[in-house]
């Protein structure tokens, strides 16, 4: 039995009989893969930002300008949803727009999940960590050897340092190249 911490959440693991559960919940088992899934979708869930501006503008997007302006007396931020459910009491002026927000709702968590899965993630294992991506459906993929933790969490943060510096110096020769073109333009 191993025990695995995934974005601050901690479980055992069978890997040969393919069983998760929470440590302190032995009742509740689970595949390893839906209990790295449903961590994910948890994370994801949390790190989504909603405001009355996209939700709108969703609505709109859609064709939906009636329940638009009925959306003028809703605040998004208040709203919390759990499991597709609003868990909270929200008064909405119609199952439309009801229905309006959960497909908004829907599309901010998938985005939120794919910025997860894009991401690499510091997973440990018992004593070791090791660097890897985890997919929206729970699949693991490890991208580095298994070391210790602070130098996992030390690789990663160099490594994001790199990719961010390449990304600016794409944007500022990009950046370079439009200004050399406007400048041939002008001439």
């Amino acid at each position: 039995m191993k025990k695995e911490t995934f974005l601050g959440v901690s479980f055992k693991k069978d890997e040969t009989k393919n069983i998760a559960f929470k440590e302190d919940d032995t009742e509740n088992k689970t595949t390893i893969k839906d209990m790295r899934s449903r961590i994910l979708r948890t994370a994801a869930e949390e790190d989504i930002e909603l405001s009355d501006f996209k939700f709108k503008k969703f609505l709109n997007d859609k064709g939906m300008f009636k329940e638009s302006k009925e959306a003028d007396g809703i605040s998004v931020n208040d709203i919390k949803v759990k499991n597709k459910k609003v868990v909270n009491e929200v008064k909405f002026a119609s199952g439309s727009l009801l229905e309006g927000f959960l497909a908004f709702y829907g599309v901010e968590l998938d985005k939120s999940l794919d910025k997860y899965e894009r991401r690499l993630h510091v997973i440990e294992e018992n004593n070791a960590a090791f660097i890897g991506k985890v997919d929206r459906n729970g699949d693991l993929k490890k991208v580095s050897p298994e070391m210790d933790k602070n130098q996992a969490i030390e690789r990663l943060r160099d490594f994001e340092k790199q990719r961010e510096l390449k990304k600016n110096r794409e944007l500022e020769n990009d950046l370079q190249i439009q200004l050399e073109r406007e400048g041939k333009e002008k001439e």
